[in-house]
This record gives structure tokens, sequence and C-alpha cells, in this order.
């Protein structure tokens, strides 16, 4: 199944290996919740099959997204709890591009994981309340990181309730030296469920993680009284 765009160009596509006489049962997806831009689809059976349907399931979700470029506040804040709808449980900080090395995406400034120790495994954590069907964050590769090889970049989101959580999507990259801060990884999920993520720079030698642009959606965050 390939979803288009406004323009009438393919944007993703999703296919599955049927078992012999499986009827038309089996669940095939498309997410497009912070794009917003599915205009036609089309369904191909491969080998000159004829294609069959049922329950088809359209969303419509409202187009509230939230956009975090982390330009407005200052160098070295430590970021927890500063951006309705998200925490971020280990405290973060804002850096610049002097460190990074590299552009980001937009501005010139970007998140980046707070040293614990000299050897950090830890990923970049952020916790949605309330759960959001969309996440996407952007990744390149530091300078500060570069240790002469490529970098694996790896984005996960967890989905179901906090206290029984499940992974619910992942999705990577790898990355030469040098990538600026634009590179988009994202999970979409029309059960609107996905509660946290995390960013993990996976290799042998642990590094801090370093993002720009945050961006989910569809769920406006709750905002408390002050």
């Amino acid at each position: 199944m390939v979803k288009w765009d406004a323009e009438t160009k393919p944007v993703a596509q999703a296919q599955v290996t049927l078992p012999a006489q499986a009827g038309a049962t089996v669940p095939v997806r498309l997410c497009r919740i912070l794009e917003r831009d599915i205009e036609r689809v089309e369904i191909l059976a491969a080998d000159g099959a004829v294609e069959v349907i049922d329950g088809l399931e359209v969303s419509r979700y409202p187009t509230t997204t939230s956009r975090i470029t982390f330009d407005d506040q200052p160098l070295g804040t430590v970021i927890v709890d500063q951006y309705p709808g998200v925490r971020f449980p280990d405290g973060p900080e804002i850096r610049g591009t002097g460190l990074f090395g590299v552009p980001v995406r937009s501005g010139d400034q970007g998140l980046r994981q707070r040293p614990a120790g000299e050897l950090d495994s830890r990923p970049l954590v952020m916790n949605f309340d309330p759960p959001q069907g969309a996440v996407r964050v952007h990744v390149g590769y530091p300078a500060t990181e570069n240790d002469g090889g490529p970098l694996r970049v790896v984005f996960r989101a967890f989905g179901g309730e906090p206290k029984a959580s499940f992974l619910a999507g992942e999705h990577e990259v790898t990355l030469d030296p040098g990538t600026p801060i634009r590179i988009p990884l994202e999970i979409c999920r029309n059960e609107r469920d996905i509660h946290r993520v995390e960013v993990w720079f996976d290799r042998k030698i642990a590094g801090y993680e370093v993002i720009d642009d945050l961006e989910f959606g569809p769920r406006a965050p709750r905002v408390m009284p002050t």
C-alpha cells in the first residue's frame, strides 16, 4: 500500500506478506499525523493477484501539533519540564553550534544529553503527557562525538500504559562524521499512545545524544494553571 501527498508524489509505503487463504483479515496501516497530507492511497497485490480490502478506517486529527526548537532558552539551561506536554527526566541542557561543530535544523541551539559520568550509556529520554500519536526529532553527528567512524542513532517509542508499556516502534539511521543535526527520525501510531521516546547513540564508546526541533501531536499539551 502506497500513500500520496497533495502533489501526488508517494511519501511512504507499507507492505505485508500474506499466507495462502488468509482472507481480508490482515491490517495494513499508514500514519501521517504530523504532516496530514494524505490525498490518495493505492493498494497493489503482487503477481497479478486481485486486490481485496475490508474494514477501511480513516482517522482525522485536529491540527494541533507542538514544535520545540530549543532556541528560546539561554545556553546552559537544564531542561526538565519547561515545555508543556513533554518532560525530560534526566535534565539535558541547551548547547550551541559552537560546541556541536555542525549546523542544527533551526537557529543555532539544540538539546544535548548532560554528562552523568566519564562514560554515559543513557539514552536521551522524553516523556509525554498526554500520550501522542507521532513524535519526530532531528539528529546528526556532532563533532564532539566524532570517533572517526559512522554513528548509528536509534529512536525508540513506547506505547500502552506507562506502567505496562511496550516497544511500539523503532527508527534508526547511520550517519557519517560531520552530518548536520537535520536528519528526521519519526515514529507514528494511529493508537495515539506514545508516552515515552528515547534517542540513543549506539556505539562501543558511549556518547552524549543531541537533538533539534522536537515535534509531536496531535493531542494538545495539558497546561497547568499558574
